[in-house]
């Protein structure tokens, strides 16, 4: 209807350009223009805690459409990390981002002593130098059970059993005393994770106290990420619903599902409030804005030079003749639009 601009920045790099882009929005704003008319349209999910984060710096309300991109800004991202730690003692990547996290925050050093004694309770004996190479193959083989794990919880639990400590392994005295925190927390956690869903995360958030935090924080952008964290016990409320009897691992398992299928699970549109909106480009097919900022046009990457997931590679591209449940499935001559309108 009415001729349109277009602008386009070329920057050194990533930083500058989400700055120019910030910026950028930010005098539409406050020039006039409703937030709720402006999208920010990212390659992946990725992406979405940067641009937020720029954004709300600038004052600038804004919003983060779907779920998988909830899942990757900091306050989620925690909350969920404890749950996992919670629901499988062998969770490891988790239980290290809560003990590098800015609330326990355990150095390199203690870390990999926590590794090694996490190792020591697996496998305890430790062959003499001389032995050869054959009987310290058959030693390290010799009763292990294929389903034993390395866990980092485990070795956390050992904080809090006197006896435990028996490995002479010099942690400092900051880093027991933390540990055993933690250990406590998670164990007092633990007990009741057959209550009802919402129950379970709202006992995570108080006894964290991620959600007081948030409160009791001045700035801007930890009201945002209450905001992000209210819409995301939506999400567990409504699959709570849904599913009835919800359990952490049900839910767990949906988060899980949620982030590998994202373009098929995640249905989430935008809210209505008048906020500048954050989401994927696949995401934004059939909706509209007056101002549409897309960062990230680096050549191969946006648009993607991939080809299509093989299916050597990928079982749920599997082709439908080599499938097991292929009688049951519509026989496709090519792939090509015909035949798969037919």
């Amino acid at each position: 209807e009415r001729d349109g601009t277009v602008r386009i920045a070329l920057l050194p790099t990533q930083a500058e350009e989400l700055d120019w882009l910030a910026d950028s929005i930010a005098h539409l704003v406050r020039t006039g223009k409703e937030p709720g008319q402006i999208a920010v349209l990212a390659r992946t999910a990725t992406d979405f805690p940067d641009i937020q984060a720029a954004l709300v710096a600038r004052d600038v309300p804004v919003e983060v459409v779907g779920l998988s991109g909830l899942l990757h800004l900091p306050e989620i991202a925690d909350l969920v990390a404890v749950c996992e730690v919670l629901q499988d003692p062998g969770a490891n990547a988790p239980l290290v981002r809560l003990l590098t996290g800015p609330r326990w925050r355990i150095g390199p050093r203690d870390l990999a002593l926590l590794g090694r004694r996490a190792r020591l309770l697996v496998h305890r004996h430790t062959p003499d130098a001389d032995t050869s190479t054959d009987q310290r193959l058959a030693a390290a083989v010799e009763g292990v059970d294929p389903a034993e794990v390395i866990s980092l919880a485990d070795a956390l639990d050992t904080f809090l059993e006197p006896a435990g400590q028996d490995d002479h392994l010099p942690f400092s005295a900051e880093a027991r005393i933390r540990y055993a925190r933690l250990a406590t927390e998670l164990r007092e956690l633990r007990r009741a994770l057959a209550d009802p869903l919402m129950d379970v995360l709202h006992r995570v958030l108080a006894t964290t106290g991620l959600e007081v935090e948030l409160s009791a924080s001045p700035h801007a952008l930890a009201a945002r990420r209450r905001e992000t964290l209210s819409h995301f016990l939506d999400i567990a409320a409504r699959f709570a619903a849904l599913d009835g009897e919800a359990t952490l691992l049900a839910f767990l398992g949906f988060l899980r599902t949620a982030a590998q299928y994202e373009k098929g699970l995640d249905n989430a549109l935008p809210g209505g409030e008048n906020t500048v909106k954050v989401l994927t480009a696949h995401k934004s097919k059939g909706l509209e804005w007056d101002v549409v900022a897309v960062p990230g046009l680096v050549g191969g990457q946006f648009p993607s030079s991939r080809a299509r997931e093989s299916w050597t590679a990928q079982g749920k591209v599997l082709p439908h003749a080599l499938r097991g449940d292929a009688p049951t499935l519509p026989a496709l001559d090519t792939i090509d639009a015909r035949s798969l309108k037919a």
